[in-house]
């Protein structure tokens, strides 16, 4: 037997490609982070395709997956096939899977056989729980899920509830929790930054145009709001394959001219400037890193009960508010926060435990931990 090595010099990120998923978008921020900390980092991927691919570092290195794999619906397993292959010639120390949606991917490379196995590790990026599930589908689902990440090494989530609530689906105890690095500037953002006053107040939306984001609610929201003579716009930051349907919605809702629709943006934060409030309605999330991106430009949030990660985020009453997913509720928490303005002193420790900086070493401690438990077979 040979050991492996006690630390991760070799660091493989698998990822499907580039297109700007929060899952993606982080990776690649740590990736940045590991290589600028003297650790040797390859994204390995199916496809070059998405606009994330122009955030990757310089020394980072990249390294496609043969043959060519788009994403599709079936596409993971074989990833992991081919995936396998390349690893073999890459001698990684650990290889990291960035989402649930890659767990068949790094599952499946798990049970390929290696000279030197490296460790396996992966981030649950999103709850494993979902409430519109049926009690059969949810079981199915978990044993499924169970079933993915048998061989792998490490499980992390990105905050305490979600890992509380992952360890009872998963059975396992040995899952870490990593606040995420939704802070990329290495310096703390200033908290006292007040947003730039906007007439009409605009409220924004961010994530892509995609079922499970439902910003649906979030035009029929805007749509009741109009309603009750409150003058305000609404911003949709993002893209995505329902796109042309919603836009088509806010005709049919009368709000198509209160509604910009601003596509997929490189960063955030010019928008947030003119944002009053961050509005979310989507159905389900992990820990929604838009939601720290608004606060740390002084943006008070509105979102639905997609995750229990959401209190942890909105600990401070000043921070925003939970709503129940409807018109109605999230329309009279939009008027509520409205009024808000995030607390200076609350905002400095929870935007400290977010920067890039620190959640990348606290990612190197645990994988040089995971490394030094095991040998090789």
């Amino acid at each position: 037997m040979t050991e492996i090595p006690r630390t991760a010099q070799h660091i493989v990120v698998v990822m499907r490609d580039f297109y700007a998923g929060g899952a993606e978008r982080i990776a690649i921020t740590l990736a940045n982070a590991w290589q600028a900390r003297g650790r040797d980092v390859t994204l390995l991927y199916g496809a070059a395709s998405g606009p994330l691919r122009v955030r990757v570092a310089p020394d980072v290195h990249t390294r496609a997956i043969r043959p060519r794999l788009p994403r599709w619906r079936l596409s993971r397993i074989p990833l992991g096939w081919a995936g396998a292959r390349t690893l073999r010639a890459l001698q990684a120390d650990v290889v990291f899977a960035p989402g649930n949606a890659h767990l068949p991917v790094i599952g499946t490379i798990a049970r390929m056989p290696f000279h030197q196995r490296p460790v396996f590790a992966c981030k649950l990026s999103n709850r494993l729980w979902r409430p519109e599930r049926s009690r059969f589908s949810q079981g199915t689902f978990e044993k499924t899920t169970r079933f993915w990440c048998t061989r792998l090494d490490g499980l992390v989530a990105m905050s305490e509830a979600l890992r509380d609530e992952a360890a009872g689906i998963l059975k396992r105890d040995d899952i870490a929790a990593i606040w995420e690095p939704c802070i990329i500037a290495e310096s703390t953002p200033s908290p006292s930054l007040e947003p730039v006053a906007a007439d009409p107040p605009v409220i924004a939306v961010a994530g892509r145009l995609v079922a499970e984001k439902n910003v649906a609610l979030a035009l029929q929201t805007m749509a009741l709001l109009r309603t009750q003579q409150a003058d305000v716009r609404l911003l949709i930051l993002g893209d995505g394959p329902l796109r042309s349907a919603l836009e088509q919605e806010s005709r049919r809702l009368g709000i198509a001219d209160r509604v910009t629709w601003a596509g997929h943006v490189p960063d955030i934060r010019p928008y947030l400037a003119t944002a009053r409030v961050l509005l979310s309605t989507s159905r389900h999330e992990g820990y929604p890193a838009v939601l720290v991106e608004a606060l740390a430009a002084g943006v008070p949030v509105v979102a639905t009960r997609s995750s229990p990660a959401i209190g942890e985020i909105l600990f401070d009453p000043s921070f925003g508010t939970l709503s129940d997913a409807t018109p109605a509720a999230l329309a009279s928490a939009v008027r509520y926060a409205l009024g808000l303005q995030p607390s200076t002193a609350a905002l400095a420790p929870f935007l400290a435990r977010h920067q890039a900086g620190p959640s990348a070493d606290a990612y190197l401690a645990w994988f040089d931990q995971l490394c030094a438990r095991r040998t090789t077979r």
